[in-house]
């Protein structure tokens, strides 16, 4: 499969693969159980893929950093 072109990343593998660490660190941060955190919509952005979570109503987003590590933030955070 191609991007398209359209200079925004993002592969179902990508979103596979920080599914559990986004929800896990959204967990940590918001207090909400795991369990209770949902993937509300998977975005495609020009800085890579970012998953936006449903937490308690609340949404929030992740992404993945160079490091490989996970960054979950306030959806008003800059």
């Amino acid at each position: 499969a191609t991007s398209g072109g359209d200079g925004l990343s993002g592969s179902d593998a990508e979103f596979n693969a920080m599914t559990a660490p986004c929800i896990d660190e959204a967990a940590r941060i918001t207090g909400f159980p795991a369990i209770d955190i949902n993937i509300a919509s998977r975005v495609r952005t020009g800085g890579g893929p970012l998953l936006v979570l449903d937490a308690g109503g609340q949404n929030w987003s992740c992404r993945t950093e160079s490091d490989g590590s996970v960054t979950v933030f306030s959806e008003f955070a800059n």
